[in-house]
This record gives C-alpha cells, structure tokens and sequence, in this order.
C-alpha cells in the first residue's frame, strides 16, 4: 500500500490511440495498490446514478493529512465539512430498484492540496449522455460511501460494495438535456434538466485501503433546483456518524463509460513516477505494445506513442499516421469564453481604508480591478460589479441577482444560488482576485452571513475615522465567517472588498 507521498509509487497508464489521431483516455491507475483490490472480500457492485444535494452541515472536525491517489494525481489534502449528500437514483426507470440500494456517498470539502494540483487537460469522457471533453481544474469534494437512516442510528455500511471518489472541478463540455426523470428514497419521481458538467469524480485510494473498481468514475451535471427536502438524516461512514439537514437536489451523477476507442493501437505504458525526472516514452507501433518509462509530476507531463523507424508494421496500423496521447499539467490558466448562466465573483487585490465613497465608491473599486484585469484573456473586463457591502439602510443581499456564483476560473462554484451563498456553507471559499492568485486577507463587508446589514460599516463606508469600525470576512473560509467574523476592523485599515457581478 501507499503510505508516504515521496518517493511517488508506480503509476501504470492505459492510452487507447487511433490511428488517424490522439486519443487518451486517461485511465490511470496505480498498479502496486489497486491490483487484486476488489475481492470477495471487498465486492464491487455495478455504479449507480447518484442525485445529490447539498445539506446544511452540523460541527465537523476537519481531519488533517489524507492521501488521495487516483488517475491524475498523488497528493495530500485535508478533508472538511460535507457539503452533499448522493444518494442513489433510477434515471428514466433504467435501473428499477437502484433507489433502493444502501450505499450511498457523502461529499466532503477538501482543502488545498500538496504538491498543489496545477490541472489536466484534454480528458475524454463517455457516458449515456454523449461524450466530452474536459479539463480538470482543481480537486473539490470526496466523495465518501456512507450508510444513510431517518432514524438514529445509521447501520453502518460492511464492507462497503462502491469506491471512495475524488471529484474535480471541469471546465469545457457543453449539455443540456431537458425532461431526465429521477428517482431516489427521498420522494416520488421527478423530472428535471441536465444542465452543464460541474465535476469529474475518479475513484481514489485513500490512505492506501485500495480501490474495488480503478475504471469507476461519475460526471456530476447541474439540474434544475428541486423543491426543498426539509429532511434530517442519519449517516455513518468512516470518518464516524453525524446528521445532516437535507436542502434540495442540485447535482445529477452519472457513470462514466471510457469512450469506445476506433480500432488501431493500443499502447499499454508502465511509469514509475519520480519527483525530479522528467520521461517521455517511445514504443514500436505494433498493434499492442508494452513498454517502460520514467514519468513526473511536473508542471508538463506527456507520454508519446510513436511508431519506430525500425519496425515492422502490420495492416491494421496507418503508417503514415503518428498516434498520439498526451495528458498535461496546466501551468497556467488558458483564455475561455465565459459560459454563460452565472456570475463571477472575486477578492480584489487592492486594499482600501473604510471611506470608500459609499456603495458607488466600493462598486466603482470592484469596476476598476475587474476592469484592469488581464487575467484569461481579460474575461473580467466589461462587466457590472457589485461590492458586497451593506449600509445602515441596504442589506447586501438585495444588491446582488439570485444566480449561480463562480470563482474567476470559471468552474469553482462557490454558490449555486443566493440560497446557497447565505445559508453559512459556501461551495468553495471567495479566495480568487482579479488575476487568479489567492486571497488571504479579510475583506470590508458589514454584513452577517445571512446577507443582512450589521452595526459597524464605517459610518457607510465614508469615513476613515480611527474611533468607527467595520465588519469584516475572511476570505479563505467557507463558512459563515466568509461574510462576518467576530473580529472588526478600525476604520483607518486597509482590507480589500468582494466584487459580486450582476447584470448588465
């Protein structure tokens, strides 16, 4: 089993080429860890659809240090509060009795990750729904199977017959597909539409207990907001039991198929992965090939299939095609059209004392950042901005439209909805400035975490007066304190502000 981070164990990488042109399928697993993982001992069931929802959560302790492995990444992480709970689902009643089944998964929060994910491109992804291209951003949920009760207490789940996931946040691919039908133990069938792909969960090993199955994984799309559940619920895991208060459906998980390759080579590559070298591989173009290679976890990552000079080709390979497979690390955000159907949302870099010239001076200040942004292709440039600031008379909340908030990457929700914003559990933490770094610092805002005014705004944020205060939020939680810690600020600091955009 895994136990340590460094030095990284063999990876093994399975890429399906066709002979007119790069395809990866991105099916990595780590061979040592996973071989023989699923058992008698251990059985894996077929994967369910999963309808999830988020929950308002109870005290959760975070738990420090855990190692997650999967296909595209080693790394370490500290696991937060959940955020969802799946629960398994019939889709269209092609699976009657799935809602049935006792295993469901429940979504922590993670942390920052070390090393620090920098991102993969180009993952190609089927399932009932078509196929896609997606690049992973940055590692959001884990996904933990859990044994679910109304009533106190939960059985727990032995053994568990699914995996533990890893789910990414994506960026690209485009779906909607209106009148998907879903069933769960949660009420009677409803119909909803399957919006955009939100997240890629890969199956992961956790702290070396293994994977059951290294070819599962799910595509987490956006559905329309159900009604408002109002259940309690009992769950227990491996990280102990707890309650959640379920809110609505906001995610509909489906599993992934790995996309039907065309018939040409296929190339099986065995890497071991060191955190200085960097490896590229070369293997004879027959049609399978087995080969050896030195690989890294480094800013760029590529593993080539390239037919050998030297050797001797059979019919069913192209000779003059070069098939090829790259997966790479993305050092850098790269310029995107902004989807549309949310706003954007951000620290600003630039830190002001408390007279900020009123509500129209912290808005103009959020304008001038976004607007001097060159950041993915200036994509902040052009837009309305709120400053997320209430008065003695304006609560924050009604300055902003009721919509789904993003980070300025694009894909890191941090709020599907204003519901979502104020209800003191965000998705992900308002961490982003103009230019994509992280924030740290707390930002002016004098507003509860309900999005209602408090006492203490600068005298409406127009004076800079040592004796006044104003609350403040730190930027790097997800919880209430996003918007109000108990700490205020003099008026005569410095703190930077939110930038919520609305519309035009």
């Amino acid at each position: 089993m895994i136990r340590h981070l460094m030095p990284l164990a063999f990876v093994a990488c399975a890429i399906v080429l066709a002979p007119s042109a790069a395809r990866a399928d991105m099916a990595v697993t780590t061979a040592e860890d996973h071989a023989g993982a699923a058992s008698a001992d251990s059985p894996s069931s077929p994967l369910s659809h999963f309808q999830c929802y988020d929950v308002r959560r109870s005290p959760f302790e975070t738990i420090r240090s855990v190692e997650l492995v999967d296909d595209v990444a080693v790394h370490v992480t500290d696991v937060r509060h959940p955020k969802r709970l799946c629960a398994p689902a019939n889709k269209n009643n092609e699976e009657p009795g799935a809602d049935l089944d006792a295993d469901h998964l429940v979504g922590y929060q993670l942390g920052r990750t070390a090393p620090r994910f920098r991102g993969v491109r180009n993952i190609d992804v089927a399932d009932q729904f078509g196929e896609l291209k997606l690049d992973l951003t940055r590692p959001e949920f884990l996904l933990v199977p859990s044994s679910k009760s109304l009533s106190d207490p939960a059985p727990a789940l032995d053994p568990p017959t699914i995996d533990h996931f890893q789910c990414y946040g994506v960026r690209g691919g485009r779906r909607r597909v209106p009148g998907v039908t879903v069933e769960d133990q949660f009420g009677l069938p409803t119909t909803t539409d399957v919006k955009k792909p939100l997240r890629l969960c890969l199956a992961v090993d956790k702290n070396g207990e293994g994977i059951l199955d290294p070819r599962a994984r799910l595509v987490c799309y956006t559905i329309r907001a159900g009604s408002r559940v109002g259940e309690t619920v009992f769950i227990e895991n491996q990280f102990g039991a707890d309650t959640l208060d379920i809110k609505r459906a906001r995610e509909l998980c489906v599993p992934v198929g790995l996309p039907t390759p065309d018939p040409g080579v296929t190339v099986t590559m065995v890497a071991t992965a060191t955190p200085t070298s960097t490896g590229t591989a070369t293997a004879t173009a027959t049609p399978i090939a087995t080969l050896t290679a030195t690989a890294t976890p480094m800013p760029t990552f590529t593993v080539t299939a390239t037919p050998t000079p030297a050797a001797t080709t059979t019919a069913t390979t192209t000779p003059s095609a070069t098939p090829t497979a790259t997966a790479t690390v993305i050092p850098t955000s790269t310029p995107t059209a902004t989807p549309s159907g949310f706003k954007f949302v951000f620290v600003t870099s630039a830190e002001f004392l408390g007279n900020l010239g009123g509500l129209a001076g912290g808005d103009a200040k959020c304008k001038t950042a976004a607007d001097a942004s060159t950041f993915d292709g200036g994509k902040l440039q052009g837009r309305t901005w709120r400053a997320w600031l209430s008065t003695s008379t304006v609560d924050a909340k009604d300055r902003i439209p009721d919509t789904e908030y993003r980070r300025v990457d694009g894909t890191t929700v941090v709020a599907n909805d204003k519901t979502d914003l104020l209800d003191g559990a965000l998705d992900a933490a308002i961490d982003s400035q103009e230019d994509g770094t992280p924030a740290f610092d707390a930002a002016w805002t004098g507003t509860n975490d309900n999005g209602t005014k408090t006492s203490e705004h600068c005298f409406n944020w127009a004076t800079s007066g040592s004796t006044l205060h104003g609350n403040v939020g730190q930027t790097s939680q997800a919880n209430a304190g996003w918007s109000r810690i108990t700490a205020t600020n003099r008026c005569n600091v410095v703190a930077p502000l939110y930038c919520f955009e609305v519309d035009l």
